[in-house]
């Protein structure tokens, strides 16, 4: 996801609109195509991940639910950007259902991590780690 928000970024920055559309249609569906690919790999990686606890087990269930919707909405706007006259248009949609969808799920990370002791807060956090690299 970082990867495509880099690629509208920089288009956005272009002083000559049709130079950001085209590096829009032309960065976005290749980053599409390696989200799709890598998906099946992050789902492997995140069931090998060991947890212990109920709130690791519904974490873990959320970090999939937001990979597998990610690469929807990726795959929309690919498809989107394919047959939409405006990329920006696609664009924007693109981010107004990203932000939707990370609202939905932070509030829902929120509900399982409230409350928590902070060992378990921490070992959630490294398994996030262990599942999603570090940052």
């Amino acid at each position: 996801m970082t990867g495509v928000y880099a690629v509208l970024n920089a288009a956005a920055q272009k002083n000559d609109v049709d130079a950001g559309v085209r590096l829009i249609r032309t960065q976005i569906p290749p980053l599409v195509n390696q989200a799709e690919q890598s998906l099946p790999a992050l789902q492997r990686a995140a069931e090998n991940v060991k947890v212990r606890t109920q709130a690791g087990r519904e974490l873990r269930t959320l970090m999939l639910t937001l990979a597998r919707a990610d690469v929807r909405m990726l795959v929309r706007f690919r498809d989107d950007l394919a047959t939409s006259r405006y990329a920006w248009d696609a664009a924007n949609r693109f981010g107004e259902q990203n932000n939707k969808l990370i609202k939905r799920l932070h509030a829902r990370m929120q509900k399982i991590v409230k409350g928590l002791p902070a060992a378990e807060s921490r070992a959630l956090k490294r398994a996030v780690g262990e599942i999603y690299g570090p940052g």
